[in-house]
């Protein structure tokens, strides 16, 4: 497929609810084929309560303590709990597997894939993962500062942060990302929203659903990710890289720095547009 032919198949995929909101949703596009799959700010570790959802059935889990909900994600909703065999807080995935298609089940597996072969300071710590029923629990450490998309989202307009506070942050996230690829593994989906942060200030990147963990001889070729944050080649539909990720760390940058989305737009053509410019 041409980059041009697939530039205009994104172009032609709108937001049903008229909002620039699709453009912070998780976008799968191979060959011909779009799809999305519905993902708010509120990932693992965010704190934002919501309810209406098919994956909230309880799971029996006599070994921890439910406090409550602190994310939900495309496929499943995140709880921090308190395990009662070390008194410590965790957060506990759980993606009910019979809600999945073939794909999506294939996601959540190389989620856990990925996440238990990463050992960083500045990456979420893997705990261990099971399966109850019909449900898979990931298990893992709980990062309680909440996110950097939080952090940016309270600043006002010309409140902008300190030079030194910026360098430091985005210092601890290149460490992590420089880390994965060293490991062959790309992230696919670096935003502020899975750029999360403890008490200390000490960032830990999250969100492993869509990573991938790469052969050096081989480019990536499906397009996964959230638009805010393509590159240029994830928009003509061209094989990619780690230099992905890459562009998304400067789209990360930039976000710090001014306060607002590296490209701004309203839809999803307008945005590859401006990608692509």
């Amino acid at each position: 497929m041409s980059g041009v032919s697939n530039k205009i198949k994104l172009s032609t995929l709108s937001n049903k609810n008229g909002t620039n909101g699709f453009l912070n949703e998780t976008v799968t596009v191979n060959s011909s084929l779009i799809t999305t799959k519905t993902r708010t700010q509120t990932s693992i570790n965010e704190i934002d309560e919501q309810k209406n959802s098919e994956d909230d059935e309880e799971v029996e889990l006599p070994e921890y303590e439910k406090i409550k909900v602190v994310g939900r994600g495309s496929f499943g909703v995140a709880i921090l709990y308190l395990k009662k065999s070390n008194q410590s807080n965790v957060v506990l995935k759980q993606i009910n597997l019979n809600h999945l298609t073939k794909m999506e089940k294939d996601l959540a597996l190389n989620e856990v894939e990925v996440f238990s072969k990463l050992h960083h300071p500045n990456i979420i710590c893997y705990i261990g993962s099971f399966v109850r029923g019909n449900v898979l629990l990931i298990e893992m450490e709980y990062a309680n500062g909440g996110t950097l998309a939080q952090i940016l989202s309270q600043k006002e307009p010309h409140d902008f942060m300190s030079e030194r506070y910026i360098l430091t942050i985005f210092e601890q996230i290149t460490s992590a990302i420089n880390y994965m690829h060293s490991e062959n593994i790309m992230h696919r989906d670096l935003k502020t929203a899975n750029v999360f942060l403890n008490l200390k200030g000490t960032v830990k990147i999250g969100d492993f659903g869509i990573s991938k963990i790469m052969n050096t001889k081989i480019h990536a070729q499906t397009v996964l990710g959230t638009p805010y944050y393509f590159s240029p080649e994830m928009c003509e539909g061209k094989d990619y890289d780690n230099k992905s990720d890459i562009w998304a760390l400067g789209c990360i940058l930039g976000e710090m720095c001014c306060l607002q989305k590296a490209f701004a737009a309203t839809n999803l053509s307008e945005l590859v547009a401006k990608i692509m410019s």
